[in-house]
């Protein structure tokens, strides 16, 4: 005898279902709480990023980078005039092509491998990756590539506000960093010397044109008076004023004459031993430790990472999928009645029974498996029940839930009967004595011959054969299993089947209208609400007989959450 179906139950579910999502978003849960129940997911993704960068830096060859100080020149200029962008032309300087290439030329690093290599990318600079050429470089290499990559491995700096710039070179050879650092030091220490020493060579030979013309000068003011001293003797007397214009003009020319001669020969000094203001103060020294990769920061980074994606998942998990964890949760966005919660047996995840090993016994502490029977005897005839037990997908512990239903029911002196109708995988078929259900189902035997008695005091019948001659869903809703059902109600006060999952297969719309009451087991934690909701909207016979839903496998201490 079938339970009737009133359609009042299925508008209530629609009703509230709709309710929820047109006047508002469903309650989601704070971000910490969100966070800390999905913190399996954040230490999972951190892990995998430390490992991910752990690989990188073993794969990875060390780096070392040789620095020389070197003073600019530019001291010897006043204050005012040695700017900021005085000492920065310097660096730009010492960064120049021109540098570089007398540089490369004298240590010959033209064909250079680790230098003519091109694949110096991004993973390079991160993690200080070794260098994938192993090979010599031919005679065919770019030399401007070689240019670049030698740039991108040294550094110019200027040291806080004083004059003194850090040349600095990073090679995987320690002992070629502080060869090129200090090549590029004393490079820059001689071009300044040029410079100086061209400066020194063009101030000479202006020099010597000005000598040259005072020195005509001075001449023509000596010839003027020694031709008036003549003209004197022939008694021709000159004007006094001329005279002594003349004697005090050849004076201040032989004057001039003479500093100019003394500056031309300092010039001509500094030319034959000329003293740069630019030096290197500190010479580099082939490092003993590596600079990159930077071990502390990559794991650091990684870890960052890690975390940033595991807070991102588990955010998006949370919120998207929305779980189910709480009893006011059911009733809120399923629409239907929460018959409580059954807490995870300690050990069940992490040591799972095989398929031959019996169901585990429940701790039905906060009552839950007896708020099942509590909420079918409401809609049920006294006299016999039949209870289908379903899930959304699964694994979330329906014949389980289906198993210690029995069990309570035989430990109240019911006689019961546990079918395990789950044709595609039937888990209890497999872990208990079992009876045969496709014999009945066929008309090849009676119930009463199919049926095993089990030690826990309830009858069982089951199935493991590997593929059923018909489709599992054309079984169930037969004729044959209905006369089935009947006949069991003559023989039993409460039947308890293991269905199985409502999204994944038609069985249980298929057979729907044989039970009185059907009970939706989900997995507090892994069943999104939104699926919940689909599996009691799965059919119309289905909603009707939907008692309510009970939370398994959750937490332990949140068995009595509200």
């Amino acid at each position: 005898m079938s339970r009737p179906v009133f359609i009042r139950d299925m508008s209530r579910i629609v009703h509230r279902t709709s309710a929820v999502h047109e006047f508002g978003r469903p309650h989601t849960p704070p971000l910490l709480e969100a966070l800390r129940w999905r913190k399996a997911t954040i230490l999972s993704w951190i892990v995998i990023a430390l490992a991910v960068s752990a690989t990188g830096l073993l794969l990875a060859r060390p780096r070392y980078t040789a620095t020389a100080e070197l003073l600019l020149g530019v001291s010897s200029v006043g204050a005012a005039a040695a700017s900021t962008a005085l000492v920065e032309s310097q660096i730009e300087t010492l960064r120049s092509d021109h540098l570089a290439r007398s540089v490369i030329d004298k240590l010959g690093l033209w064909s250079d491998a680790t230098l003519a290599c091109e694949s110096h990318g991004l993973l390079d600079q991160l993690f200080g990756a070794g260098d994938p050429c192993s090979a010599p470089a031919t005679a065919s290499v770019d030399r401007d590539a070689v240019l670049a990559h030698f740039k991108n491995a040294t550094s110019a700096r200027r040291s806080g506000r004083s004059f003194v710039a850090n040349v600095s070179f990073t090679s995987t050879d320690p002992q070629k960093a502080a060869a090129v650092a200090n090549a590029l030091a004393t490079a820059y220490v001689d071009y300044r010397a040029r410079i100086q020493a061209r400066g020194v060579e063009q101030a000479g030979a202006r020099l010597e044109g000005h000598i040259a013309r005072v020195r005509e000068k001075s001449a023509a003011a000596s010839e003027a008076i020694d031709k008036l001293k003549d003209g004197e003797a022939r008694k021709q007397t000159p004007p006094d004023d001329e005279v002594r214009s003349l004697e005090s003009q050849s004076q201040a020319y032989r004057s001039i004459y003479r500093a100019l001669l003394d500056r031309y020969t300092k010039s001509v000094e500094e030319q034959a031993s000329p003293v740069s203001e630019a030096r290197v103060i500190s010479e580099a020294l082939p490092p003993t430790r590596w600079s990159t990769p930077n071990v502390p920061l990559v794991l650091l980074l990684g870890a960052c990472a890690g975390g940033l994606i595991g807070i991102a998942a588990a955010v998006r998990k949370e919120y998207i999928a929305r779980p189910v964890r709480s009893l006011e949760q059911i009733e809120r966005d399923i629409g239907l009645r929460a018959l409580g919660i059954v807490p995870l047996v300690e050990g069940r995840r992490l040591l799972p029974a095989s398929q031959q090993a019996p169901p585990l016994l429940l701790h039905d502490r906060g009552d839950a498996l007896r708020g099942i029977k509590i909420a079918v005897n409401e809609v049920c005839p006294p006299d016999s029940s039949v209870i289908g037990v379903v899930s959304a997908y699964q694994g979330e512990g329906k014949s389980t839930v289906a198993f210690n239903l029995a069990v309570l029911e035989a430990e109240n002196g019911k006689r019961v009967l546990l079918i395990d109708a789950n044709l595609h995988r039937p888990s209890l078929g497999l872990s208990l004595t079992r009876g045969t259900l496709l014999p009945p189902l066929e008309g090849r035997a009676a119930l009463s011959e199919s049926v095993t008695q089990n030690e826990l005091g309830f009858d069982f019948l089951g199935e493991c054969a590997a593929e059923p001659p018909l489709h599992p869903a054309v079984l169930l809703g037969s004729s044959a299993m209905r006369d089935l059902i009947g006949s069991a109600r003559d023989l039993y006060d409460c039947i308890v089947c293991d269905l199985p999952n409502v999204l994944g297969h038609a069985d249980v719309q298929a057979a729907a209208d044989v039970f009185d009451a059907l009970v939706l087991v989900t997995e507090w934690g892994r069943t999104p609400s939104a699926a919940a909701t689909r599996a009691a909207l799965k059919s119309t016979v289905i909603s009707e007989r939907l008692v309510g839903v009970i939370i398994n496998k959750a937490p332990l201490g949140r068995d009595v959450m509200a």
